[in-house]
């Protein structure tokens, strides 16, 4: 609890700047306004457009919903960071660990944060992907349950890998070792041990070939 006050104290006190401005007009007139920035953006820049629409969701509320968001997605990278680490470890201290990492994260020198999680635009590139990636992980390796369980898992999986060029490869070699080590090992299926690398991979190549 300390940890994410902290955490919402300090993401209170930024503004916008830089591309922030610039991903939050792409609503500003509409969806047809919206598509056509997307593509020029594409064609032009990169092919991260699922992570820069959420930014451009998010920067719709100026630092507002950012302030929200931030301890929760540095939460979600250290929870389920020590939950995939370590399967058996207790709730008391997984919060714990938790909220040490959250707390050493604010620590850092002002101009790593002002350069990455404290700078809207940048969170999403950064910190973000690693909300999608972990959550994808955690319920792909978990015992199989539902069919909308598994489905989920495989939009997650798709996403992951349509993140960043970083982000995007570490989705494609997690979720496609993991799976293939498991299919190797006869604990899952062939098409339920490689699907859900294979969409990252299909996920990815739009990124990393995209012509900006």
């Amino acid at each position: 609890a300390a940890a994410s006050a902290a955490a919402v104290l300090l993401a209170s006190r930024i503004t916008l700047y830089c591309d922030d401005y610039f991903y939050g007009v792409f609503f500003r007139e509409g969806w047809d306004r919206f598509w056509e920035l997307t593509k020029w953006h594409y064609l032009h820049f990169n092919g991260r457009a699922f992570v820069h629409f959420v930014a451009e969701l998010a920067l719709q509320f100026d630092t507002a919903l950012y302030i929200l968001l931030f301890p929760a997605m540095l939460a979600c990278v250290f929870l389920l960071g020590g939950r995939l680490q370590s399967g058996g470890i207790s709730w008391n201290l997984l919060l714990m660990t938790g909220g040490v990492g959250v707390m050493a994260s604010l620590a850092l020198p002002p101009v790593y944060l002002r350069s990455s999680l404290l700078w809207i635009s940048a969170a999403f590139n950064y910190l973000f992907p690693l909300c999608v990636l972990l959550p994808t992980l955690w319920m792909y390796m978990r015992e199989e349950g539902s069919a909308g369980g598994w489905t989920l898992t495989l939009v997650l999986s798709f996403l992951s890998g349509a993140t960043t060029e970083q982000s995007g490869l570490a989705a494609v070699v997690c979720l496609g070792g993991w799976g293939l080590l498991a299919w190797l090992r006869r604990e899952r299926t062939f098409w339920r041990g490689l699907l859900p690398g294979l969409l990252a991979c299909a996920g990815y190549l739009p990124v990393i070939f995209a012509p900006g």
